[in-house]
């Protein structure tokens, strides 16, 4: 078992490392665009000016989160995590696992 995880270990490492430096890469990049954007727009009406102090400009773009939403993300969740203990409950492939939490959430959000 401890050769497997560490066979596992660096690719399991560089999976969550390279996509996690693309998006820094492009966060860094839309933040010195948003700065660029904001630098050439100084002149503001007195109501802007004041709704800009109130919200920054990341918030005011963000989606509401709702209790639904974070209701179908947490069943997502579970439903993943679920598919190996199913497995080892009734002998199941894990597709069958999984096929049962995609219908499960499509069941749900349709």
């Amino acid at each position: 078992v401890m050769n497997t995880i560490a066979w596992l270990l660096v690719p399991s490492t560089v999976v969550i490392l390279l996509p996690l430096a693309g998006l820094m890469w492009e966060v860094r990049r839309e933040a010195r665009a948003r700065d660029t954007a904001d630098d050439g727009n100084e002149e503001l009406d007195d109501e802007d000016d004041e709704r800009s102090q109130s919200q920054s400009p990341s918030q005011s773009q963000l989606p509401e989160v709702t209790r639904g939403k974070v209701a179908v993300l947490t069943m997502g969740v579970v439903c993943i995590v679920m598919v190996p203990v199913l497995k080892m409950a009734t002998g199941l492939p894990p597709y069958l696992g999984m096929l049962l939490a995609l219908g499960i959430i499509w069941f749900v959000t349709d």
